[in-house]
């Protein structure tokens, strides 16, 4: 979020990457890349769940690290713990890169490629290349805009039974969602999310409808950020709407030597 285009619109960790992991583990907002040689530390929790059976909530805490490479190009790591009501864990660690190939007051244009594993022992990979496409109405940042997030994801799917069974399944997320600066350093945004499985197993859906998400993201100081967002899943099937929250904050360290 921030009102320049050399900062983090936030959470790359947010949603940079991220198509590959729980949506409750980011908030929802638009990403941009770094200043060379300057460090960006992301840090959330969240509850996922409110309204659904004790069995179905989790809680989440997600670390990423971002370092501006060159002009326009950015890498990142990160890892995100999941845990159930009884504290059973499970933890996914991912890692990418992301530049940015248009970059207008009016028009951005950025690619990402994310690599995660996650699940029992780190066993099932995901490889999400993506892009986030912005359209502002005035520079900036400065007043509001629509943005679309979107990437295929092929992620392994073993057999416990039988390892050497398994396949690898492949989606098309979407990430739909629009902004507005109500302040100076105050942005809210409303964003959509839904996957679409293009060889989907017995137990998985087509089409699978998530949900909507508010956030409000407040800029503290030029080096820290605020990032809040509440989730509402959409009820498909017979199944009842569950909520999420997500708080963090996004800590931007300068380059040595002075550089913003």
């Amino acid at each position: 979020m921030s009102g320049t285009r050399t900062q983090t619109v936030p959470s790359i960790a947010a949603a940079v990457a991220l198509l590959a992991l729980p949506s409750y583990a980011r908030a929802n907002d638009t990403v941009e890349t770094w200043d060379v040689g300057a460090t960006d530390v992301d840090f959330y929790l969240g509850y996922d769940g409110i309204g659904a059976p004790r069995d179905e909530r989790a809680t989440s805490a997600d670390l990423m690290l971002g370092y501006g490479l060159v002009p326009n190009l950015s890498a990142y790591l990160g890892a995100t713990i999941e845990a159930d009501m009884d504290l059973a864990a499970e933890p996914t660690v991912y890692l990418g890169v992301f530049g940015t190939l248009v970059d207008t007051d009016h028009v951005d244009f950025d690619l990402f490629l994310d690599v995660s594993a996650g699940g029992p022992g780190l066993s099932s990979a995901e490889i999400a290349p993506s892009f986030e496409l912005n359209l502002d109405a005035s520079p900036d940042l400065a007043t509001w805009g629509g943005y679309l997030r979107a990437g295929l994801v092929a992620y392994g799917r073993a057999e416990d039974e039988n390892p050497e069974a398994g396949s690898v399944g492949v989606a098309l997320d979407l990430n739909p969602g629009v902004y507005v600066t109500v302040a100076d350093g105050h942005q809210v945004l409303l964003e959509y999310d839904m996957r679409l499985h293009a060889n989907p197993e017995e137990d998985e859906e087509a089409v699978s409808v998530g949900g909507v998400a508010l956030g409000y993201n407040v800029t503290l100081s030029d080096a820290l950020e605020l990032i809040t967002q509440a989730h509402v899943s959409i009820p498909t099937g017979g199944e009842g709407a569950a909520g999420g929250v997500v708080v963090g904050f996004i800590a931007t360290l300068p380059a040595a030597g002075g550089g913003s």
